[in-house]
């Protein structure tokens, strides 16, 4: 008992750590691209985000020490504590403190146990926008442990640039029909495991979350495995990628590709066919009409 308390404990903390430094890693990359942007002018001076604003002070005054957190401290300490952000601060300093208290809740991340987002011998403030989006899948993969504090997906959400446009061909999915369109190619998904699997992606999507590799009591790879073929069968390519991605967390899992288009997405909820409904729907018993008579085979 003992031994799950403290387990429970320490994934609890190392989800405070993550959604500390995913909030600090948006700010990052919203001040680094302003700077980048702009003339050296425009960008002096810039208003910092209220949801990083807090965050950033606990770091350098709670959660920080040594002399890493230096800058960090002096940089906060020009500023009144309250919870409220200024309405403007020096851009470059700011973006300079962000990347301190990047790495110092990247510190956190770490000690309580956690496998580094921003990967194996990567800087933790990214220093692109291609490693700020492989910072973010990342965090969105680890929403397959997230908790009642707080989904990391809807931080990134909330406030991360929105995705580029989709390199790959438009996907569009009809989740009340069970539609799929990818580029020209219209197929229909029949009911059964690949059906549940897309209805339980769609519902995921909806509350940021990852669908686990096992959900309910079902192992999902057979769906994924037929989905792939009838994929490949359809449109002759394996474009499986454009409509489900695969997360790398802890329990990994899948996730709906964020650039598929969700149709009639309101009337969907996690709902499975019991394993007998399915068979009298592949096997319907013969009976009687209304009128008296037997059904007839056609």
């Amino acid at each position: 008992m003992s031994g799950r308390l403290h387990e429970g404990i320490r994934r609890r903390k190392e989800g405070e750590a993550l959604r500390v430094y995913a909030q600090l890693l948006v700010e990052h990359e919203r001040v680094r691209r302003l700077r980048g942007g702009a003339s050296p002018s425009a960008a002096a001076a810039c208003k910092p985000s209220p949801r990083a604003w807090r965050p950033l002070h606990d770091v350098a005054f709670f959660q920080a020490a040594g002399e890493r957190s230096v800058p960090l401290r002096e940089f906060c300490s020009r500023f009144p504590r309250g919870d409220a952000a200024p309405g403007r601060v020096p851009c470059g300093p700011y973006l300079a403190a962000l990347r301190v208290a990047l790495e110092l809740a990247g510190d956190g991340v770490v000690q309580h146990g956690g496998e580094a987002p921003w990967g194996k011998g990567q800087p933790r403030a990214p220093e692109s926008a291609e490693a700020f989006d492989a910072i973010c899948r990342n965090l969105r993969d680890r929403d397959a442990d997230a908790d009642e504090f707080g989904s990391l997906a809807a931080i990134l959400d909330s406030v991360a640039p929105r995705p580029a446009a989709p390199a790959g061909p438009r996907v569009v999915l009809d989740a009340a029909e069970y539609t799929l369109v990818i580029g020209e190619t219209a197929m229909s998904v029949p009911e059964g495991q690949e059906r549940d699997f897309l209805r339980a992606l769609v519902t995921a999507s909806k509350l940021g979350r990852v669908t686990p590799v096992e959900e309910h009591g079902r192992v999902w790879k057979g769906a994924v495995d037929r989905l792939r073929k009838r994929i490949r069968r359809a449109t002759g390519r394996p474009l499986l990628g454009a409509v489900v991605l695969t997360a790398r967390g802890r329990t990994g899992g899948y996730r709906l590709n964020p650039n598929v288009e969700i149709r009639a997405a309101s009337e969907v909820g996690v709902s499975f066919l019991p394993e007998e409904a399915l068979d009298a729907l592949a096997h319907p018993v013969r009976g009687r009409s209304r009128s008296g008579r037997r059904d007839e085979d056609d």
